[in-house]
């Protein structure tokens, strides 16, 4: 009998659905075909990988994109045996399979809160099919003096291969768009930058291709401030991951590493003499409204975001019983994904939340 290694990515391809279709076919057959040797690479000797526990993991993927997707969402790692062999075997046999990228397109909307044209970029999952309903996840990103841009990242691709239609946009405050656009949140935000958010949300909705019951939303920094004020101002959300934000503009100014950024240009003056303003765009003050399901995340060594503020959003959603769970990446700074490990366990964590919740899978029509 062939192994994983000695097939082509076109056999292995038939090989993983003949193994998705044992599964739903009566239980002689699934023992009468049970183990498929599998060669440990260091060893040279075979390891059984069932069809049961393959199968399990792609029982419901109908074509091969969605067996890719099964894989980027490390659904085979509960394959009996030695799971890290036969996963990296499984991805180098569909290594031509599986390498598409997902589609990047560019989209125009007005916002509704004062019809200004914003832009942002819609990833589809390779093998997307418009006649079903995909799940989308909206991608903030921090600054928020910053973009996003029609190039390559790779946790959107890695979301959209997982099966999402991925959303990330230039909300107001977005640099590349001339000073006004950039000057719109000055001494105001987080605020109507929601709205840029929301509608393009819509916008993308109104294509017919999204689940609107299953929209999920995450970002960093300055995305996991908007993050934290969406759910604070709306639970159409399924669920959310909010990574390294700022909950609470008072405290923060009190632990980040620079303060004096926070009071000049964020705030007019300091937090003792501008309490309203600085609690109003907190989004702490709005806690109180929150039904997503959350995940909160922060690194352990985060000096401009603290984890003092990701346990704050943490501590109070489980005071009100939302279902929530808090990350800690450990030896992390403000960028978590330094690291290739911490990149890999960041998209890992926010896939596997979403999932929980409904994502990372395509429905009819």
């Amino acid at each position: 009998m062939p192994t994983l290694t000695s097939l082509g990515a076109a056999d292995l391809r038939q090989a993983l659905l003949r193994f998705r279709d044992a599964v739903r076919a009566h239980q002689e057959e699934l023992n009468r075909l049970n183990v498929y040797p599998v060669p440990d690479g260091d060893t040279g000797t075979n390891m059984a990988l069932t069809l049961e526990s393959v199968g399990a993991a792609l029982k419901d993927s109908e074509s091969m994109a969605e067996v890719c997707q099964a894989i980027s969402r490390g659904s085979l790692m509960g394959a009996r045996g030695n799971s890290g062999v036969i996963l990296s075997q499984i991805l180098r046999g569909l290594a031509d399979e599986c390498k598409e990228l997902g589609q990047v397109e560019e989209i125009w909307w007005q916002s509704s809160f004062d019809k200004r044209r914003v832009e942002g970029w819609i990833v589809k999952p390779p093998g997307f099919d418009a006649s079903k309903k995909y799940p989308l996840i909206l991608e903030i990103h921090g600054g928020p003096f910053a973009n996003y841009g029609l190039r390559f990242t790779s946790e959107i691709q890695l979301y959209a291969a997982a099966g999402n239609v991925v959303l990330y946009t230039n909300p107001r405050g977005s640099t590349g768009y001339g000073e006004e656009f950039g000057n719109l949140i000055h001494h105001d935000y987080p605020n109507h930058d929601y709205e840029d958010l929301i509608s393009a949300v819509d916008a993308v909705i109104k294509r017919g291709y999204i689940d609107p019951k299953r929209l999920y939303v995450t970002g960093g920094s300055g995305g996991g401030v908007l993050t934290a004020w969406i759910v604070g101002h709306t639970d159409r959300f399924a669920a959310a991951v909010v990574a390294k934000p700022v909950i609470n503009w008072y405290s923060w100014v009190l632990t980040a590493d620079l303060p004096s950024f926070g009071t000049q240009y964020w705030f007019a003056g300091m937090p003792w003499d501008n309490q309203e303003n600085y609690m109003k765009r907190s989004p702490v003050t709005y806690v109180g409204n929150v039904k997503t399901p959350t995940m909160v995340m922060t690194g352990e060594v985060d000096y401009r975001t603290p984890s003092s503020d990701a346990e704050q959003f943490y501590e109070a959603l489980k005071l009100r019983k939302v279902p929530s769970v808090m990350v800690r990446v450990p030896d992390a700074s403000h960028d978590i994904s330094d690291k290739p490990s911490n990149m890999m366990a960041k998209i890992a964590y926010i896939l596997g939340w979403f999932e929980r919740y409904g994502a990372s899978k395509a429905t009819a029509n």
